[in-house]
């Protein structure tokens, strides 16, 4: 049985991305374009605990995507952001806890974001108007 061992400090291979425009108080971009704010955190904690769990496991081909450092967040425009998600160029995509009836089809938001998340979505002729 092969094993492949991934030293520490390797480079995620997960492609990440948020918007480029901030989105209070979920996405702020500082000058230096660092990010804060409530999405980049969770991300921060998610990948944490990704990592841990892909470190005790045996699959080396997920070992390699997840890598020991978390990935560069991608800053671009939503637009874009959403064409990079349904071709396969991202992984990983926010942009404010973002609920629309169009994102409800495109994107997996699990049980308990539905779950704790209060919020309606309207159709009007097939429009978004919540």
């Amino acid at each position: 049985v092969a094993c492949l061992a991934v030293a520490d400090g390797a480079a995620s291979n997960l492609r990440v991305g948020t918007c480029d425009t901030a989105v209070p108080p979920y996405i702020l971009i500082a000058e230096d374009l660092s990010l804060s704010g409530f999405e980049p955190q969770l991300w921060v904690e998610l990948y944490k605990k990704l990592s841990d769990e892909v470190s005790e496991g045996t699959d080396s081909e997920l070992k390699l995507l997840v890598g020991t450092t978390a990935p560069t967040i991608q800053l671009m425009p939503l637009a874009d952001l959403k064409a990079a998600v349904i071709s396969n160029q991202l992984d990983i995509a926010f942009c404010g806890l973002e609920l629309t009836a169009d994102a409800v089809f495109l994107y997996d938001h699990s049980a308990s974001f539905h779950e704790r998340v209060l919020q309606g979505i309207i159709l009007n002729n097939g429009r978004d108007v919540s």
